[in-house]
């Protein structure tokens, strides 16, 4: 069997950066695939014989990868790109032909043995913020109740309904520049008075809107395969916080390594089986009550930082040791951890100016 490992994410992702340190140093094998440099600069073939035979193959950066693969981590995708030559009214063809194409390959580079993180299924399946929210319930897990709409009486029945301590937030991440030269992110906020005054801001684009939970702390956890690693937040230190993510916030103070009950820790992995992910990063509000409420999860979410504000929060350590061995825990943290990659990053970019 090749022992090589394959990630596909985008360029300038240091999670990645860290992993394949991590897994170089490991010993492992790992390959990098940039779908935006397919087919413009990368190939991949699939040849199926008569008998049914599979055979995939890509040249990576002039680095030809056979399946099956070891593992496959599916970080980031990013879209296929054409060659610069390419008609401008053809573009598109290749694009989708490009994205067709892979959407054939990706599963044949694996076999029975491979460790898939996650699953292309697993992936468009937890994408799906109803997807998640039906199944942390189905689990015993309490969930804010919920709407999805862009239904202008209906949004203003709900906010009524909740007293008017409702949040809007957006089902997936957003970024974008304004003719004045600042930044618009979309994020979790409460929702005012203003905001609902007119139709159109309701129905122009739909949204989630769920009632304001009050907040003891909040909780990330990340699985990785049969471990749960997780992070108490502080997210009131300072007072009140909707969303800590965009406030005066120190995670180095405020985020540490956290237990809970074995209950809880029971239907969280609950939740993680019932979407089928082998990673993910959850988000739980525990209320002045004591009481856990999910939120969601993101099969891609961001983990290493945690490790960064807690040490014993061995996640890079972890991650590697699973696409590595398939298994958590019998890695090498001594070795393998978040302070030595940043170390040795900072070293390798001084080195660079010099």
């Amino acid at each position: 069997m090749n022992k090589n490992i394959l990630i596909i994410t985008l360029r300038d992702d240091s999670h990645v950066d860290a992993v394949v340190w991590g897994l170089t140093r490991l010993g492992h094998n790992t390959v990098v695939w940039y779908w935006e440099d397919f087919p413009k600069l990368d190939t991949a073939s699939l040849c199926i014989d008569s008998k049914g035979e599979v055979k995939v193959s890509l040249c990576l950066g002039g680095n030809l990868v056979e399946g099956p693969l070891q593992s496959i981590w599916i970080r980031r995708q990013g879209r296929p790109v054409p060659a610069t030559r390419t008609h401008p009214h053809d573009v598109w063809v290749v694009q989708r032909e490009s994205e067709d194409f892979i959407q054939n390959i990706l599963p044949l580079l694996g076999d029975e043995n491979t460790l898939w993180i996650n699953s292309m299924e697993a992936e468009r399946a937890a994408n799906s913020k109803a997807a998640q929210l039906i199944a942390a319930a189905k689990t015993g897990i309490k969930i804010p109740s919920t709407l999805m709409s862009n239904e202008p009486t209906r949004i203003r029945q709900f906010v009524e309904e909740n007293r008017y301590l409702s949040i809007f937030k957006g089902f997936c991440p957003a970024v974008w520049n304004n003719d004045d030269g600042s930044r618009t992110v979309m994020r979790t906020s409460l929702i005012t008075t203003d905001i609902i005054a007119t139709d159109f801001s309701l129905s122009a684009c739909p949204g989630i809107y769920q009632p304001y939970c009050e907040k003891q702390y909040e909780l990330r956890v990340t699985r990785i395969l049969d471990r749960l690693f997780i992070a108490k937040i502080d997210s009131q230190s300072r007072g009140f916080s909707v969303d800590w993510r965009f406030d005066d916030f120190n995670p180095e103070q405020n985020v540490k390594r956290h237990c809970i009950s074995p209950e809880w820790e029971s239907k969280i992995m609950a939740v993680f089986d019932a979407l089928k992910l082998q990673f993910g990063c959850m988000d739980l509000i525990v209320t002045p009550e004591n009481d856990l409420i999910f939120l969601e999860v993101n099969s891609a979410g961001q983990f290493l930082w945690k490790e960064i504000s807690d040490s014993s929060l061995e996640l890079l350590d972890a991650f590697c040791s699973a696409l590595g061995t398939h298994k958590v825990g019998n890695g090498n943290p001594a070795l393998i951890n978040l302070a030595g990659y940043l170390a040795d990053y900072y070293a390798r970019d001084e080195a660079a100016q010099s």
